[in-house]
């Protein structure tokens, strides 16, 4: 029987009365076979409902890559029903707007990403305007784009590396411990970082394959962060979205480049090496000592109930 008298106040800062969620106390950790298998078994998963959609789906383009998806869709949300995370898929954690002031950072750099395409500084003049530049357009193809980044990236990859990977390696870390959970933001983050090294296989030169895995390794490491403290996929599947798009959306609009050529264009600089400690330094800050109790304020357990009280 589960106690369903439950505090929702938050605690205060000086509570050493930590109690876990019901029913987690007394939950163990899972076997490491366990965890190696689910992990493995994600990453099988999608790979072979990855290669049996392309053979099936015969469009191109932003096209294909949306249909594609849709298999691998049903695939994570079926994963994490068997792994017991059905309740991730819902559960508002701790809220949703909270998260996205926390993760500002992504909002602002993805907005001025594309103002600086729109802007027309002429330094002689010391001018500045909003310019459309030439032969850019919006059609069609520029719609199924919103939609393959959409469900690929940001609903399909954050099912895959917070909502399965990250949730599968706390438990295994430690789910109820602080260095638990920086364990599986580091490690997943790193994971999710690596899994774009398969853009080598679409042409993308192996310089710009490696810029993008370092740097994605530390926004890996932020989108974890940030969902460790909120508890809710919605806030980095928004933010994963949001920062695609705005990378291959006004790309796409200037010429009729695939996602290849759209990475190749925006991930071609070494300077986005740096990536990596700054978003390392952000994950940090969101999970400063001060802040660090939310982390344990709510359950993504099928079986667990929430969480009453959090450590100081």
């Amino acid at each position: 029987m589960h106690n369903n008298n439950i505090q929702t106040e938050k605690p205060a800062a000086n509570n050493t009365a930590w109690q876990p969620p019901v029913g987690a106390a007394d939950k163990p950790k899972p076997p490491v076979i366990k965890t190696i298998g689910i992990i493995l078994g994600t990453y099988v998963g999608y790979f072979l409902v990855q290669i049996i959609a392309n053979r099936l789906i015969k469009a191109n383009g932003y096209v294909g890559q949306f249909l594609v998806a849709v298999p691998i869709f049903v695939f994570m949300v079926a994963m994490m029903i068997l792994i017991g995370k059905k309740k991730a898929l819902l559960t508002n954690g701790n809220g949703f707007w909270g998260g996205l002031l926390t993760g500002g950072f992504i909002v602002y750099s993805s907005v001025m990403a594309v103002v600086q395409v729109f802007l027309n500084i002429d330094r002689e003049k010391n001018t500045m305007e909003f310019k459309v530049p030439e032969g850019m357009s919006f059609g069609t193809e520029q719609i199924w784009c919103i939609l393959a980044m959409l469900l690929s990236a940001g609903i399909c990859e954050e099912l895959m590396f917070r909502g399965i990977i990250y949730n599968t390696l706390r438990d295994a870390f430690g789910r109820n411990t602080v260095k638990g959970t920086f364990a599986a933001v580091f490690v997943s983050g790193a994971l999710f970082g690596m899994m774009h090294f398969l853009n080598l296989t679409g042409g993308v030169p192996f310089r710009v394959v490696l810029i993008q895995v370092v740097s994605t390794m530390g926004m890996g490491i932020f989108f974890a962060a940030i969902y460790s403290r909120w508890g809710n996929l919605k806030v980095t599947m928004f933010l994963h979205f949001l920062m695609d798009i705005c990378m291959v959306l006004p790309v796409s609009m200037q010429s009729s480049s695939d996602l290849s050529d759209s990475i190749t264009e925006t991930m071609d600089n070494p300077m986005k090496f740096m990536a990596l400690p700054l978003y390392i330094g952000l994950a940090l800050f969101v999970m400063r000592k001060s802040v660090r109790h939310e982390m344990f304020t709510y359950s993504v357990d099928d079986d667990v109930h929430e969480m009453v009280n959090a450590p100081a």
